[in-house]
């Protein structure tokens, strides 16, 4: 990493600084909300596949007349699924992730002597560009876990579709039978 070469260029580092820190700042809260989307596809496809499979044992299981029809029953069957594949994705989105960090021999050697006597631009060059670093993996790793949380969505989605059919198919029979 090349320093800077004059003041203009330090004065330069400044605006980058506060850029890249800002940056970093903005991908690790956007980091947390995505953990927390994910968190609450996982907590809401978790109670709908609760809720369905008890409204499957009461009935399927239960001796009676009903019957339902082959309809609601795939699409009853196709809306567990996919709310199994939507908590899938969600826990992909909250799994852990390596980030490229500032390892702990480029922070031990800020404390050597070395290190206290760069000027104030040169500081901020080297800082920068151990901000730069961590900022490219935690975006990385932020595109990732995004694209999980929307396949999540859809996944749930798609299933209150195919619950949604189940529902329509059945009261469509009743009523018109």
């Amino acid at each position: 990493m090349t320093s800077p070469k004059n003041e203009a260029s330090a004065e330069a580092g400044l605006i980058f600084a506060d850029f890249a820190a800002g940056e970093l700042k903005l991908e690790r809260e956007r980091r947390v909300m995505l953990d927390q989307r994910g968190i609450t596809v996982i907590t809401s496809s978790s109670t709908l596949v609760t809720i369905l499979s008890g409204l499957a044992a009461l009935t399927l299981v239960r001796p009676t007349t009903y019957r339902p029809t082959a309809i609601a029953v795939a699409s009853f069957a196709l809306a567990i699924l996919f709310l199994a594949t939507a908590s899938l994705y969600a826990l992909l989105a909250n799994r852990s992730r390596f980030y490229s960090v500032v390892d702990e021999s480029s922070i031990l050697s800020l404390r050597e002597d070395d290190a206290w006597g760069l000027s104030a631009g040169d500081a901020r060059w080297l800082i920068i560009g151990l901000n730069v670093k961590t900022l490219t993996t935690v975006r990385a790793g932020n595109i990732t876990k995004s694209r999980h949380v929307n396949r999540a969505l859809l996944a749930q989605l798609v299933a209150i579709m195919f619950l949604a059919i189940a529902v329509l198919a059945e009261t469509l029979r009743l009523l018109l039978s």
